[in-house]
């Protein structure tokens, strides 16, 4: 990282659409081939730019962003008070801290929005489950049979992560 700023703040409206697209890069390139075409046209649904930029002015979704020198390098988006529903890092940027930071961010706001939260959730994509469980979260449940993405959902309670 010589030479290079990296902030992780929230995003803004304008900075949605390159949010997505990266979501979407390190999808297909790391997930897509796990999951079948049902899961994977779910999943581009559920990215879509005009749905996610309603959301996000709406207020129901928050996006919070990794960049470094102003070019997003991860995305965690949050949806409800408790759910992490997005978190995704380029593969150049993996295993350096990114993912990491952007979660506990996104864990303190959560936390500074609702101070009686009891927990925060997720669904693991196949793939990420371990390093979720290096970060406080633990499984509470399999994958559900009929979920395409086949996301186990973990939970994380108290101070963690």
């Amino acid at each position: 990282m010589d030479g290079v700023k990296r902030e992780i703040r929230p995003l803004t409206a304008d900075e949605l659409g390159a949010a997505l697209d990266l979501v979407w890069d390190v999808f297909a390139s790391s997930v897509a081939h796990r999951v079948s075409g049902e899961a994977i046209d779910e999943f581009w649904s559920a990215i879509d730019y005009e749905y996610m930029l309603h959301r996000f002015g709406d207020g129901q979704v928050r996006f919070w962003g990794a960049l470094e020198d102003g070019v997003p390098v991860g995305v965690c988006a949050v949806r409800d008070p408790e759910r992490i529903m997005l978190l995704f890092v380029a593969a150049e940027h993996q295993r350096r801290g990114v993912g990491s930071a952007l979660l506990k961010k996104a864990v303190m706001d959560c936390k500074a929005r609702d101070g009686s939260l009891g927990r925060i959730t997720l669904g693991a994509l196949p793939g990420s489950v371990e390093f979720f469980e290096r970060l406080g979260f633990r499984a509470v449940g399999a994958a559900d049979a009929g979920d395409p993405l086949c996301a186990v959902p973990m939970e994380v309670t108290g101070e963690e992560p």
